[in-house]
């Protein structure tokens, strides 16, 4: 809870962006280096992704989020930011979960589950997806 009893204000980073320093042509302005504004009363806001704990042998990168049931880390998507409603406690463990999963179940997951709402940035180029009722906690 805000100390002043108001909503808590918060960017969500691109995170290309990020993973480069900001320093990439399109990764310019405040808006490019975030993606989404969120606010809201007792929040709790996680991202789980592949951009930053992450090391490069032979041309391929290797983050550090391990799928256990192939025992190796997912290949493709970039990130997944989860939005719940004050439940520190399993918010970091949900993102990384919905990471992980094939992106139509954890969007499944997401939208029948009605504490938790998330946004994918699946790819280099910007597309991302978002959970059904994401948008309510945008700014």
């Amino acid at each position: 809870i805000h100390p002043q009893g108001r909503a808590f204000t918060t960017a969500i980073e691109n995170p290309i962006c990020k993973k480069y320093n900001n320093l990439l042509p399109h990764c310019q302005s405040f808006a490019e280096q975030y993606y989404e504004i969120i606010t809201g009363k007792d929040l709790t806001l996680v991202s789980s992704g592949n951009y930053l704990r992450y090391y490069r042998a032979n041309g391929k990168e290797y983050h550090h989020l391990i799928n256990p049931k192939t025992l190796k880390p997912k290949s493709s998507g970039i990130s997944t930011t989860v939005v719940m409603n004050n439940n520190q406690i399993y918010a970091d463990i949900i993102s990384t979960m919905l990471f992980l999963m094939p992106y139509q179940q954890s969007l499944d997951y997401a939208n029948s589950n009605p504490d938790v709402e998330a946004v994918w940035y699946l790819t280099d180029d910007g597309k991302k997806m978002e959970s059904n009722k994401f948008n309510n906690y945008r700014l």
